[in-house]
């Protein structure tokens, strides 16, 4: 299965999905990517793994080395991957770094705190709209 990569800008993150196979082939393709939605953005990064079949240890290196060079105030979340790659993450102990999310909305609603709690959002009831 070939490797896509899609991206998605949302108010606050970029939904960084990806489909089918990270390996030692593709991995640059993914660090490309990766860093593209770093540089061009000051957001925090969602990895959508609903459909990422498997993944090697270059492609772990490339989602590490793109979390240590994202500023403290941003983060980066895995979310929603299959079992067998949810329980690869764990085992790597790539988790320690960038957490595994459940769901998008639980997701966002962590992004969403970390940004009132961060200063960058007043607070949730300024994302709401006037009656």
């Amino acid at each position: 299965m070939a490797l896509t990569i899609n991206l998605e800008e949302h108010h606050s993150y970029i939904l960084f999905e990806i489909i089918g196979k990270i390996d030692a082939y593709n991995a640059k393709i993914v660090a490309a990517a990766l860093n593209d939605a770093l540089y061009n953005s000051h957001k925090h990064l969602l990895l959508e793994c609903s459909q990422l079949q498997s993944i090697n240890s270059k492609g772990l290196q490339q989602f590490l080395a793109t979390r240590r060079q994202m500023p403290f105030f941003r983060t980066m979340l895995f979310c929603n991957p299959i079992s067998s790659i949810a329980s690869l993450f764990e085992l790597s102990g790539i988790t320690q770094f960038i957490p595994v999310i459940p769901d998008i909305i639980e997701a966002e609603a962590l992004l969403q705190e970390l940004d009132v709690a961060q200063g960058h959002i007043a607070s949730q009831q300024a994302l709401k709209y006037p009656d």
